[in-house]
Protein backbone atom coordinates (compact mmCIF):
# COMPACT_ATOMS: atom_id res chain seq x y z
CA UNK A 1 0.00 0.00 0.00
CA UNK A 2 1.46 3.39 -0.54
CA UNK A 3 -0.05 6.28 0.68
CA UNK A 4 -0.03 9.24 -2.37
CA UNK A 5 -1.25 12.68 -2.39
CA UNK A 6 -3.89 13.56 -4.67
CA UNK A 7 -5.47 16.79 -5.88
CA UNK A 8 -8.81 16.15 -3.69
CA UNK A 9 -6.55 15.33 -0.66
CA UNK A 10 -8.43 11.77 -0.55
CA UNK A 11 -6.58 8.89 1.53
CA UNK A 12 -7.00 5.54 2.34
CA UNK A 13 -9.23 5.10 5.59
CA UNK A 14 -7.22 2.86 8.62
CA UNK A 15 -9.90 2.47 11.04
CA UNK A 16 -9.49 3.05 14.79
CA UNK A 17 -7.36 0.17 16.21
CA UNK A 18 -7.28 -2.18 13.08
CA UNK A 19 -3.76 -3.61 11.75
CA UNK A 20 -2.22 -3.97 8.52
CA UNK A 21 0.47 -5.89 7.07
CA UNK A 22 1.06 -4.28 3.48
CA UNK A 23 3.65 -4.79 1.36
CA UNK A 24 5.84 -2.01 0.32
CA UNK A 25 8.68 -1.28 -2.40
CA UNK A 26 11.12 0.25 0.09
CA UNK A 27 14.94 1.75 -1.08
CA UNK A 28 18.00 0.89 0.36
CA UNK A 29 20.20 2.96 -1.08
CA UNK A 30 20.50 2.51 -4.61
CA UNK A 31 18.80 -0.83 -3.67
CA UNK A 32 14.90 -1.52 -3.90
CA UNK A 33 13.78 -4.49 -1.65
CA UNK A 34 10.44 -6.02 -0.65
CA UNK A 35 9.74 -5.21 2.92
CA UNK A 36 6.44 -6.06 5.56
CA UNK A 37 5.48 -2.65 6.57
CA UNK A 38 3.04 -2.67 9.70
CA UNK A 39 0.45 0.62 9.39
CA UNK A 40 -2.06 0.93 11.35
CA UNK A 41 -4.24 3.13 14.00
CA UNK A 42 -4.19 3.64 17.96
CA UNK A 43 -6.70 5.61 18.47
CA UNK A 44 -8.89 3.15 20.60
CA UNK A 45 -6.09 2.33 23.10
CA UNK A 46 -8.27 0.12 25.96
CA UNK A 47 -8.22 -2.06 22.57
CA UNK A 48 -4.36 -3.14 22.97
CA UNK A 49 -3.67 -6.13 24.93
CA UNK A 50 -0.14 -5.85 25.65
CA UNK A 51 0.64 -5.50 29.25
CA UNK A 52 2.65 -2.55 29.07
CA UNK A 53 0.58 -0.76 26.58
CA UNK A 54 0.04 2.02 29.18
CA UNK A 55 0.19 5.55 27.58
CA UNK A 56 3.59 7.17 29.38
CA UNK A 57 2.40 10.26 31.45
CA UNK A 58 3.85 12.44 29.20
CA UNK A 59 2.12 10.93 25.79
CA UNK A 60 -0.75 12.97 24.71
CA UNK A 61 -4.13 11.50 23.93
CA UNK A 62 -3.99 10.66 20.09
CA UNK A 63 -6.13 12.88 17.83
CA UNK A 64 -9.51 11.12 16.79
CA UNK A 65 -8.07 11.57 13.03
CA UNK A 66 -7.87 8.74 10.23
CA UNK A 67 -4.69 10.75 8.35
CA UNK A 68 -2.11 9.76 11.19
CA UNK A 69 -1.01 5.88 10.78
CA UNK A 70 2.03 4.30 11.79
CA UNK A 71 4.11 4.03 8.88
CA UNK A 72 7.25 2.00 9.41
CA UNK A 73 8.92 -1.10 8.15
CA UNK A 74 10.14 -2.59 11.40
CA UNK A 75 7.82 -5.72 12.62
CA UNK A 76 7.01 -5.07 15.94
CA UNK A 77 5.52 -9.00 16.52
CA UNK A 78 9.30 -10.20 15.40
CA UNK A 79 10.91 -7.65 17.83
CA UNK A 80 9.07 -9.09 20.77
CA UNK A 81 9.58 -12.39 19.90
CA UNK A 82 13.03 -12.35 19.35
CA UNK A 83 13.55 -10.18 22.53
CA UNK A 84 11.43 -12.76 24.74
CA UNK A 85 13.55 -15.54 23.13
CA UNK A 86 16.69 -14.44 24.62
CA UNK A 87 14.94 -13.24 27.76
CA UNK A 88 15.82 -9.45 26.61
CA UNK A 89 12.21 -7.97 26.81
CA UNK A 90 11.97 -7.10 29.96
CA UNK A 91 14.80 -4.56 29.18
CA UNK A 92 13.15 -3.45 25.78
CA UNK A 93 9.34 -3.83 26.15
CA UNK A 94 9.27 -0.35 25.47
CA UNK A 95 11.21 -1.31 21.44
CA UNK A 96 8.39 -3.35 20.09
CA UNK A 97 5.18 -1.40 21.86
CA UNK A 98 6.81 1.90 20.31
CA UNK A 99 7.05 0.14 17.37
CA UNK A 100 2.97 -0.95 17.20
CA UNK A 101 2.17 2.57 18.67
CA UNK A 102 4.74 5.24 17.83
CA UNK A 103 7.15 6.48 19.80
CA UNK A 104 7.20 9.37 21.88
CA UNK A 105 8.95 12.36 20.40
CA UNK A 106 9.05 14.08 24.15
CA UNK A 107 6.40 16.64 22.69
CA UNK A 108 4.51 17.67 26.08
CA UNK A 109 1.64 19.81 24.35
CA UNK A 110 -0.49 19.63 21.68
CA UNK A 111 -0.43 23.03 19.47
CA UNK A 112 -2.82 25.70 20.95
CA UNK A 113 -2.90 27.21 17.46
CA UNK A 114 -1.38 26.82 13.94
CA UNK A 115 1.96 28.07 13.90
CA UNK A 116 4.18 28.48 10.43
CA UNK A 117 6.83 30.59 10.19
CA UNK A 118 8.59 31.14 7.14
CA UNK A 119 10.89 28.83 5.25
CA UNK A 120 14.61 29.87 5.76
CA UNK A 121 16.60 31.48 2.29
CA UNK A 122 18.50 28.14 1.27
CA UNK A 123 15.27 26.26 1.20
CA UNK A 124 13.66 29.09 -0.82
CA UNK A 125 17.07 28.69 -2.79
CA UNK A 126 16.52 25.56 -3.58
CA UNK A 127 13.14 24.64 -4.92
CA UNK A 128 13.89 21.91 -6.89
CA UNK A 129 15.31 20.03 -3.87
CA UNK A 130 12.45 20.47 -1.28
CA UNK A 131 10.10 19.24 -3.97
CA UNK A 132 12.20 15.95 -4.93
CA UNK A 133 12.58 15.56 -1.13
CA UNK A 134 9.03 16.06 -0.51
CA UNK A 135 8.35 13.45 -3.48
CA UNK A 136 10.37 10.83 -1.94
CA UNK A 137 8.74 10.93 1.01
CA UNK A 138 5.28 10.83 -0.14
CA UNK A 139 6.49 7.89 -2.01
CA UNK A 140 7.86 6.01 0.36
CA UNK A 141 4.61 6.92 2.25
CA UNK A 142 6.14 8.40 5.27
CA UNK A 143 4.27 11.78 4.19
CA UNK A 144 0.82 12.22 3.96
CA UNK A 145 -0.38 15.16 1.57
CA UNK A 146 -0.86 17.44 0.90
CA UNK A 147 -3.25 19.54 2.08
CA UNK A 148 -4.27 23.20 2.82
CA UNK A 149 -3.77 25.02 5.95
CA UNK A 150 -7.77 25.22 6.69
CA UNK A 151 -8.36 21.78 5.46
CA UNK A 152 -5.31 19.80 7.91
CA UNK A 153 -6.51 21.96 10.53
CA UNK A 154 -9.88 20.94 9.98
CA UNK A 155 -8.82 17.13 9.86
CA UNK A 156 -6.24 16.66 12.83
CA UNK A 157 -6.84 20.29 14.54
CA UNK A 158 -3.92 23.45 15.00
CA UNK A 159 -0.32 22.55 14.26
CA UNK A 160 2.86 23.71 13.59
CA UNK A 161 5.40 23.49 11.00
CA UNK A 162 9.53 24.05 11.30
CA UNK A 163 11.55 26.22 8.70
CA UNK A 164 13.35 24.05 6.07
CA UNK A 165 16.49 24.37 5.00
CA UNK A 166 18.84 23.41 2.32
CA UNK A 167 22.81 22.25 2.87
CA UNK A 168 24.89 20.46 0.24
CA UNK A 169 26.00 17.25 1.73
CA UNK A 170 29.09 16.65 2.39
CA UNK A 171 31.90 15.56 -0.16
CA UNK A 172 29.30 16.61 -3.02
CA UNK A 173 29.17 19.29 -5.54
CA UNK A 174 25.24 19.36 -6.62
CA UNK A 175 23.65 17.10 -3.60
CA UNK A 176 21.33 18.46 -1.10
CA UNK A 177 19.96 17.56 1.80
CA UNK A 178 16.67 18.72 3.42
CA UNK A 179 16.82 20.02 6.72
CA UNK A 180 14.16 21.56 9.58
CA UNK A 181 14.83 23.86 12.36
CA UNK A 182 13.37 22.49 15.40
CA UNK A 183 15.34 25.08 17.34
CA UNK A 184 12.96 27.67 15.74
CA UNK A 185 12.08 30.51 16.86
CA UNK A 186 14.87 31.22 19.58
CA UNK A 187 14.06 33.60 22.18
CA UNK A 188 11.03 34.21 21.80
CA UNK A 189 8.97 34.27 24.93
CA UNK A 190 5.42 34.08 22.80
CA UNK A 191 6.54 30.99 21.12
CA UNK A 192 8.57 27.78 22.00
CA UNK A 193 10.10 26.13 19.82
CA UNK A 194 9.85 21.97 19.23
CA UNK A 195 13.38 20.89 20.23
CA UNK A 196 13.12 23.65 23.76
CA UNK A 197 10.13 21.48 24.55
CA UNK A 198 11.75 18.12 24.06
CA UNK A 199 14.12 16.93 27.40
CA UNK A 200 16.65 15.29 26.03
CA UNK A 201 17.46 13.99 29.45
CA UNK A 202 14.35 10.91 28.94
CA UNK A 203 16.20 9.78 25.78
CA UNK A 204 19.71 8.21 26.69
CA UNK A 205 20.68 5.44 25.03
CA UNK A 206 23.93 3.12 25.13
CA UNK A 207 26.22 4.99 22.10
CA UNK A 208 29.42 2.57 21.75
CA UNK A 209 30.59 3.05 18.65
CA UNK A 210 30.37 -1.82 8.27
CA UNK A 211 26.72 -1.80 8.05
CA UNK A 212 24.68 1.65 7.62
CA UNK A 213 21.07 1.78 8.29
CA UNK A 214 19.01 3.34 5.45
CA UNK A 215 17.54 6.95 6.59
CA UNK A 216 17.88 5.56 10.54
CA UNK A 217 16.06 7.77 12.11
CA UNK A 218 13.16 7.75 8.92
CA UNK A 219 12.26 4.12 9.91
CA UNK A 220 11.14 5.05 13.47
CA UNK A 221 7.38 6.31 13.84
CA UNK A 222 6.20 9.29 15.59
CA UNK A 223 2.89 8.45 18.03
CA UNK A 224 -0.25 9.96 15.98
CA UNK A 225 -1.02 12.22 19.10
CA UNK A 226 2.43 13.98 18.80
CA UNK A 227 2.68 14.27 14.46
CA UNK A 228 1.02 17.89 14.83
CA UNK A 229 4.01 19.49 15.57
CA UNK A 230 6.13 18.33 13.06
CA UNK A 231 4.59 19.06 9.73
CA UNK A 232 6.07 19.69 6.40
CA UNK A 233 5.25 23.24 5.28
CA UNK A 234 5.98 24.71 1.28
CA UNK A 235 4.39 26.79 -0.58
CA UNK A 236 1.34 26.77 0.86
CA UNK A 237 0.89 23.32 1.39
CA UNK A 238 1.10 20.67 3.88
CA UNK A 239 2.13 17.47 4.85
CA UNK A 240 1.71 15.03 7.64
CA UNK A 241 5.30 13.53 8.74
CA UNK A 242 4.66 10.01 10.29
CA UNK A 243 8.40 9.29 11.04
CA UNK A 244 10.93 10.35 13.41
CA UNK A 245 12.88 13.54 11.71
CA UNK A 246 16.65 14.85 11.87
CA UNK A 247 16.99 17.83 13.76
CA UNK A 248 14.80 16.93 16.35
CA UNK A 249 16.67 17.05 19.52
CA UNK A 250 14.84 13.16 20.82
CA UNK A 251 15.08 11.45 17.46
CA UNK A 252 18.86 10.51 18.02
CA UNK A 253 17.98 8.71 21.40
CA UNK A 254 14.82 7.26 20.12
CA UNK A 255 16.76 5.75 17.93
CA UNK A 256 19.35 4.46 19.71
CA UNK A 257 16.48 2.47 22.28
CA UNK A 258 16.44 0.45 19.07
CA UNK A 259 19.46 -0.19 18.09
CA UNK A 260 20.55 -0.63 21.81
CA UNK A 261 17.85 -3.82 21.88
CA UNK A 262 19.22 -4.84 18.40
CA UNK A 263 23.07 -4.81 20.17
CA UNK A 264 21.76 -6.63 23.06
CA UNK A 265 20.80 -9.58 20.27
CA UNK A 266 23.92 -9.54 18.79
CA UNK A 267 25.58 -9.76 22.09
CA UNK A 268 23.61 -12.90 23.13
CA UNK A 269 24.36 -14.71 19.50
CA UNK A 270 28.56 -13.86 20.49
CA UNK A 271 28.37 -11.44 17.97
CA UNK A 272 31.02 -8.67 18.73
CA UNK A 273 29.35 -5.69 17.20
CA UNK A 274 29.76 -1.76 17.77
CA UNK A 275 28.12 1.50 16.82
CA UNK A 276 27.65 5.30 16.29
CA UNK A 277 24.07 5.77 15.63
CA UNK A 278 23.36 4.26 12.36
CA UNK A 279 27.14 3.23 11.58
CA UNK A 280 27.84 -0.53 12.65
CA UNK A 281 30.73 -2.44 12.27
CA UNK A 282 30.94 -5.77 13.01
CA UNK A 283 34.31 -7.99 14.70
CA UNK A 284 34.68 -11.98 14.02
CA UNK A 285 37.88 -14.39 13.92
CA UNK A 286 39.28 -15.52 11.02
CA UNK A 287 37.81 -18.40 9.19
CA UNK A 288 39.28 -21.64 11.13
CA UNK A 289 41.40 -24.03 8.97
CA UNK A 290 39.23 -27.28 10.06
CA UNK A 291 41.54 -29.63 7.82
CA UNK A 292 44.79 -29.13 9.61
CA UNK A 293 43.56 -29.56 13.28
CA UNK A 294 40.27 -29.04 14.92
CA UNK A 295 40.11 -25.55 16.12
CA UNK A 296 39.04 -24.03 19.47
CA UNK A 297 35.22 -23.91 20.18
CA UNK A 298 35.46 -20.51 21.05
CA UNK A 299 36.95 -19.82 17.70
CA UNK A 300 33.96 -22.02 15.79
CA UNK A 301 31.56 -19.69 17.70
CA UNK A 302 33.33 -15.95 16.75
CA UNK A 303 33.11 -16.72 13.26
CA UNK A 304 29.76 -15.80 11.06
CA UNK A 305 29.08 -14.33 7.93
CA UNK A 306 27.10 -11.16 6.52
CA UNK A 307 24.26 -13.88 5.90
CA UNK A 308 23.86 -14.41 10.12
CA UNK A 309 23.43 -11.24 10.52
CA UNK A 310 20.68 -10.82 7.98
CA UNK A 311 19.34 -13.64 9.07
CA UNK A 312 18.59 -11.74 12.54
CA UNK A 313 17.73 -8.38 10.79
CA UNK A 314 15.53 -9.27 7.92
CA UNK A 315 12.67 -10.63 9.64
CA UNK A 316 13.14 -7.31 12.26
CA UNK A 317 12.50 -5.26 8.92
CA UNK A 318 15.53 -3.33 9.97
CA UNK A 319 16.35 -1.78 7.07
CA UNK A 320 20.95 -2.02 5.96
CA UNK A 321 21.99 0.23 3.62
CA UNK A 322 23.23 -2.38 0.84
CA UNK A 323 25.19 0.32 -1.36
CA UNK A 324 27.40 1.20 2.10
CA UNK A 325 27.83 -2.59 2.98
CA UNK A 326 31.66 -3.19 3.26
CA UNK A 327 32.44 -7.45 3.42
CA UNK A 328 34.70 -8.57 6.57
CA UNK A 329 38.20 -7.59 5.80
CA UNK A 330 41.33 -6.77 7.79
CA UNK A 331 41.11 -2.63 6.42
CA UNK A 332 37.83 -1.33 6.05
CA UNK A 333 36.27 2.46 6.62
CA UNK A 334 34.38 3.34 9.63
CA UNK A 335 33.43 6.99 10.98
CA UNK A 336 35.46 8.23 7.92
CA UNK A 337 38.61 7.09 9.04
CA UNK A 338 40.41 3.96 7.64
CA UNK A 339 41.00 0.99 10.14
CA UNK A 340 43.51 -1.58 9.93
CA UNK A 341 43.37 -4.83 12.60
CA UNK A 342 46.45 -6.01 11.13
CA UNK A 343 48.73 -3.05 11.88
CA UNK A 344 46.32 -1.39 14.85
CA UNK A 345 46.44 1.79 12.93
CA UNK A 346 43.80 4.51 12.03
CA UNK A 347 44.48 7.28 9.61
CA UNK A 348 42.29 9.87 7.48
CA UNK A 349 41.26 8.07 3.84
CA UNK A 350 43.56 9.40 0.70
CA UNK A 351 40.79 11.11 -0.87
CA UNK A 352 39.75 12.80 2.82
CA UNK A 353 43.39 14.44 2.81
CA UNK A 354 43.18 15.79 -0.58
CA UNK A 355 39.81 17.67 0.49
CA UNK A 356 40.64 18.67 3.37
CA UNK A 357 44.13 20.08 2.12
CA UNK A 358 42.23 21.84 -0.79
CA UNK A 359 39.94 23.11 2.31
CA UNK A 360 42.79 24.64 4.01
CA UNK A 361 45.14 26.06 1.80
CA UNK A 362 43.14 29.61 1.63
CA UNK A 363 44.01 30.34 4.84
CA UNK A 364 47.99 29.92 4.65
CA UNK A 365 47.09 32.44 1.77
CA UNK A 366 46.11 34.81 4.44
CA UNK A 367 42.63 35.98 3.22
CA UNK A 368 39.34 36.97 5.35
CA UNK A 369 36.94 34.64 6.61
CA UNK A 370 33.68 34.49 8.06
CA UNK A 371 33.08 33.41 11.98
CA UNK A 372 31.08 30.34 10.05
CA UNK A 373 33.78 29.35 8.28
CA UNK A 374 36.17 29.52 10.77
CA UNK A 375 33.65 27.36 13.18
CA UNK A 376 34.12 25.07 10.30
CA UNK A 377 37.33 24.51 9.79
CA UNK A 378 37.59 24.26 13.29
CA UNK A 379 35.43 21.36 13.04
CA UNK A 380 37.66 19.51 10.30
CA UNK A 381 40.62 20.02 12.57
CA UNK A 382 39.03 18.50 15.26
CA UNK A 383 38.19 15.56 12.73
CA UNK A 384 41.37 15.03 11.89
CA UNK A 385 43.02 15.31 15.44
CA UNK A 386 41.18 12.27 16.01
CA UNK A 387 43.84 10.11 13.24
CA UNK A 388 46.36 12.81 14.36
CA UNK A 389 47.28 13.31 17.54
CA UNK A 390 50.07 15.41 16.97
CA UNK A 391 47.60 18.06 16.22
CA UNK A 392 45.56 18.23 19.85
CA UNK A 393 47.68 20.30 21.44
CA UNK A 394 47.38 23.41 18.55
CA UNK A 395 43.26 23.02 19.10
CA UNK A 396 42.80 25.27 22.19
CA UNK A 397 44.44 28.15 20.73
CA UNK A 398 42.30 28.06 17.47
CA UNK A 399 39.12 27.78 19.49
CA UNK A 400 40.09 30.42 21.89
CA UNK A 401 40.67 32.44 18.71
CA UNK A 402 36.81 31.58 17.75
CA UNK A 403 35.68 32.51 21.26
CA UNK A 404 37.23 36.03 21.19
CA UNK A 405 35.16 36.74 17.90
Amino acid sequence: MEIRATSKETQPVIPPGEIKMEKVTAGLGTEIMDAEVEVHRTANMATISAHFADLPSTMLSPADCNFLPIVTPLVANAWESLLRHKKLFNTFSDVPFSIRNGFDMGIQTNPSTTYTPPNHTSALKHPHAVLSHIQKELSLGRYTGPFSCSRLELLIGPFRTSPLGIVLKAGTADEYRLVQDFSFPRNDQNQISVNSEINIDNFRCDWAATLDVDAAFRHIPIHPSQQSSFIIGWQDLYYIDHAAPFGAASSGGIFGQTADALMAVFCSRAIIAANWVDDFVFFRSSKPNISTSPPPTSMLHSYYTLETIYSITLPLGWPWKLSKTQPFAKIFKYLGFLWSLKHKTVQIPDDKKTRYLEKLLPWVEDQKFTLQEAESIFGTLVHCSLAVPEGRSRLPAVRATLKSV
